[in-house]
């Protein structure tokens, strides 16, 4: 009884020194709120009110070294920020949503900066990187409406810019990011990048043709995610993967010619291209992803290759206007509502190598007549 007494109140009072610590570490600098930790300072918070801020170097004689999470996120006044060089991060979505900011300095000594650190900040307009900064998640600068350019010191040896102010790795390997509102709308993705980075041109709307070159091997998950005005799309040959909704909501997308060598479609990787009249699926690809092509509404013709294998879930869903499709001997499921709401699909023959068919595939199909469902199911 003793040990159980003394052991609750060393855990009662621990609990009390943890807390009057971790109270004394908070404090506030002008609009600032911050903390103190291995005699450091993480700027965690901002006035919602502020409209211009200069974070200074120190305070109380300690170097302000991070900017925290969330530290600046939602800050709707916020018009300029000024980073010094003694900060060296910059934290996931610490400025994100703010509406009104600019203008931004980053200082000299900053080497990272987070996930969706100034995402969906819509009047920014230009970004300076850094010599030092060594790491920028892919989608730091996601939703940037007004972002025309990002530009990179020439003595950084991890990243580069084109003449367009396109974000890429140092080599050129890597896209990174296209600005927004970059005023081109037709842009050449340059000889010798390999990979597409998620999110790179997510949400260019005045976007109307890229072309790729024979080096680009990948193309990452929402990569040209609702580029509204983007109309047609060459995938090279040497392209053997394709993210995840990558060109999603496309509504202007009509035309898509995919090379030789890709193995599998994404899921929702044209999902919402209410424009997209015909596809070719080459003999290479061997499955299709869930919702693939789902509410793709003017969707007539579809070529199949001999390897696929499987055709996921809500592939062809509301696909309205699709009245035929023939799939091929290879194919041994057919995933749940794949074909449903498909209003004008008049017939389909399922060949003697499927073995399942899922739940409603196709229901809703108004103007099926005739299906054929072989023994093997």
């Amino acid at each position: 009884m003793k040990r159980s007494l003394f052991l609750l109140l060393i855990t009662c009072l621990l609990t009390v020194i943890l807390c009057c610590f971790h109270t004394a570490d908070a404090a506030t600098y002008g609009n600032l709120t911050y903390e103190v930790s291995n005699r450091e300072v993480t700027i965690t918070a901002c006035s919602t009110s502020a409209t211009s801020v200069t974070i200074p170097e120190t305070i109380n004689d300690y170097p302000v070294t991070s900017i925290g999470d969330w530290a600046f996120a939602s800050c709707d006044s916020l018009t300029s920020i000024v980073i010094p060089d003694s900060v060296t991060s910059i934290g996931d979505w610490a400025f994100e949503f703010c509406d009104s900011l600019t203008s931004v300095e980053i200082g000299d000594s900053v080497t990272s900066i987070g996930e969706d650190a100034f995402a969906y900040c819509d009047s920014l307009k230009s970004v300076v990187i850094g010599a030092s900064v060594t790491s920028i998640e892919n989608s730091s600068f996601d939703g940037c409406g007004s972002l025309a350019s990002i530009t990179v010191d020439s003595n950084n040896q991890h990243y580069s810019n084109d003449e367009y102010g396109v974000l890429f790795d140092k080599n050129k390997t890597t896209l990174i990011q296209y600005p927004i509102k970059n005023s081109r709308q037709i842009y050449t993705i340059p000889d010798g990048v390999t990979s597409i980075a998620d999110e790179a041109f997510i949400f260019c709307r005045d976007l109307k043709s890229v072309y790729l070159p024979d080096s680009v091997t990948n193309i990452g998950n929402y990569a040209f995610y609702n580029c509204d005005s983007l109309e047609s799309i060459v995938i090279p040959d040497s392209v053997t993967s394709i993210g995840n909704s990558s060109f999603g909501d496309c509504g202007s997308l009509t035309s898509v010619e995919i090379g030789d060598s890709l193995k599998s479609i994404g899921e929702e990787i044209f999902r919402n291209c209410t424009g997209l009249k015909s596809v070719c699926l080459p003999d290479s690809v061997t499955s299709i992803g869930n919702s693939a092509f789902q509410n793709c509404t003017a969707l007539e013709n579809v070529y199949i290759g001999n390897s696929l294998t499987s055709i996921g879930n809500y592939v062809f869903r509301d696909c309205t206007g699709l009245t035929s499709i023939e799939i091929p001997d290879s194919v041994t499921s057919i995933g749940a509502m794949a074909f449903a709401s498909c209003l004008r699909l008049a017939g389909i023959d399922i060949p003697d190598s499927v073995t399942s068919i899922g739940d409603y595939a196709f229901s809703s199909c108004d103007s099926l007549t005739s299906i054929v469902i072989p023994d093997s199911v």
